[in-house]
């Protein structure tokens, strides 16, 4: 976690750095200087201040610094998009094998609990007009699970510091209270303010 954290620093503050209070126009600039970076138009020759999503991020840093961080950000990208579907895929996977107390053989299990999760992430990628609606979906879901963390969160923390539930495996018995009341509130609000300014009320 110490080392997601420092990662994340150092990537919000390049691009905090890099992108605030500039134009298109003058990261357009940059981009024509150097070769090999695709899709630069995603900056037009404007003097409107810059707007960074994923995508256009990766153009960035392509822009300003050359093609090794355009690639680079395009593994990060794709590792992170592998990590986060492998841990979702197999928290699905458990989950629904204890609550549905399927005993089928393994290869079963596997197939369908891969398939509920993989058949719609399939679906969507195939009407997906552009990288425009990729990026605004990702925006979406984004959201989505900031609504949805809070109602995950406080009942996650509240079993698995439970003795009945996890018996020997359960939290301290001082973190329940000391999570619950202090960081869980700070958290929906951060999350509230984020959804608010993305004008999803």
């Amino acid at each position: 976690l110490l080392c997601s954290l420092i990662i994340n620093v150092f990537v919000v503050a390049v691009f905090a750095h890099g992108l605030y209070n500039k134009t298109n126009y003058q990261i357009r600039k940059n981009c024509d200087t150097r070769e090999g970076i695709i899709n630069t138009t995603v900056f037009p020759y404007n003097n409107e201040t810059a707007e960074s999503d994923l995508y256009k991020g990766g153009i960035f840093l392509g822009c300003e610094f050359g093609i090794v961080s355009y690639y680079v950000w395009t593994v990060g990208i794709w590792a992170a998009g592998q990590s986060s579907t492998m841990t979702g895929t197999y928290a699905g996977q458990f989950v629904m094998e204890g609550f549905l107390r399927i005993r089928w053989t393994r290869w079963k299990r596997v197939l369908l609990t891969r398939s509920i999760t993989i058949l719609p992430a399939l679906l969507l990628a195939l009407r997906i007009n552009g990288m425009r609606d990729l990026t605004g979906m990702n925006d979406l879901l984004n959201c989505v699970q900031m609504l949805q963390l809070p109602f995950a969160l406080i009942p996650v923390v509240t079993f698995t510091s439970s003795a009945k539930v996890m018996l020997d495996f359960r939290n301290s018995r001082f973190l329940p209270s000391s999570y619950i009341y202090s960081v869980t509130p700070e958290h929906c609000i951060v999350e509230l303010i984020a959804l608010l300014s993305k004008g999803m009320f």
